[in-house]
Parts: C-alpha cells; structure tokens; sequence
C-alpha cells in the first residue's frame, strides 16, 4: 500500500521480504542498507521481530519503487543462497557420523545372574 504525503512528496511503500535474510540486506553495522539507502536516497525500516517480514521504504516514488525492485531481486538472490545451506545442512544431518561418545569402547557389562567365584592360592 503506497502512503504519499502530497506536501513533501514522499511517498511510502511496503514489500514482504522474508526476515531469514534481513540481516544479508542490513549488513555489517547496517554498512549494505546504508548504501542502498544513499544510492537510491530513500528511507527503509525493518519491522521487529523474527517473523516480521515487512520492509518500509520511504522516499520520493520513482526511487521508492527503484528500491523495492532493487530489495527484492536481492531477496531472491540471498534467499536461493539461505535455501540451499538449509538444504545442505539437512543433507549433512543425515550422514552425520555417531557423537564421540558412541565410539568410545565400553566395558563389559557382567551378565546378570553369573556368580563369582574367588580363590586363594593356597
């Protein structure tokens, strides 16, 4: 839904992007979001929250718009990435190798009912 403020003629729009890759698109101390936000001179707000999917880009509407087609391909692009270490790490879980603990050897456990029989040399 486009917001505009006719006075300043900002405009304000959302797009959903999977909140598994904010932090891709925000970046090192916000170093990734900063340049997007200077080279296309928008505004752009995360919303909280681990299921908060929204992203807010506020700016004038040809940029607004720029941005969002900007987010989105590079949603598409780090979510493949996202999708594909899930899917590998799904993979390596099944053929992950017994904890150490599993390989170390164990002493025979003396079998229930089995008598012990102690002699002196005489």
């Amino acid at each position: 839904a486009v917001v505009s403020t006719q006075s300043t003629g900002r405009v304000s729009d959302s797009v959903e992007i999977d909140s598994r890759i904010h932090a891709r698109l925000i970046g090192q101390r916000g170093k990734t979001i900063r340049k997007i936000m200077e080279k296309f001179a928008v505004d752009i707000k995360f919303s909280g929250g681990e299921t908060g999917n929204t992203v807010t880009v506020e700016g004038n509407e040809q940029n607004v718009d720029e941005c969002k087609e900007h987010l989105l391909e590079l949603a598409e692009e780090y979510m493949d990435a996202v999708l594909e270490r899930e899917e590998s790490q799904a993979e390596m879980s099944q053929y992950s190798r017994p904890s150490a603990t599993a390989l170390l050897p164990t002493a025979p456990s003396p079998r229930l009912g089995s008598t012990y029989e102690v002699h002196h040399a005489s």
